[in-house]
Formats: C-alpha cells, structure tokens, sequence
C-alpha cells in the first residue's frame, strides 16, 4: 500500500470492518478531506433504493494527496 522505507509497519491491532462501497462523495473541510463511502440498496416494492452510509472517514490533505496518487497507480495498473 505505498508505504515508504521510512514509514513505520503497517499492522492490525484492531478488528476493522472491510467494507464493500458502490459509491463516494469527497468534501473539503478545514484542513482534511473527508470521504464518506455508501452502498446502493435495491428498491423494494413501493420505496425506491438508497444509498446508505457505510464509512466516513477524514483525513489530512497531505495523506489525501498520497491516498490520490496510489488510487491513480493502481487504476492505471488494471488496465482502465
């Protein structure tokens, strides 16, 4: 995941959840930006589908711009 030779381990001290998103939206806000992360529900009889919050996560505008770049590599390395 990018990380640097001078970057400390990355390492699993805590139970996270791995969730799967079928969509984003990115707001600046002081000095981060924060994504927040959802997942499409399908419409069921009468109520159309939704987009419900999984995630929101800030960050620092640095680590954003580093979470950017790799996001970039990685797109480019699939192919699309």
């Amino acid at each position: 995941m990018g990380q640097k030779a001078t970057e400390s381990p990355l390492t699993e001290p805590l139970i996270a959840q791995c969730l799967y998103c079928t969509g984003a939206g990115i707001e600046r806000v002081a000095h981060a930006i924060q994504f927040i992360f959802w997942t499409h529900t399908p419409p069921l009889s009468d109520d159309p589908g939704e987009r419900r919050i999984a995630a929101r996560i800030a960050m620092p505008l640095d680590s954003a711009r580093v979470f950017a770049r790799e996001i970039a590599a990685a797109l480019r390395q699939s192919g699309h």
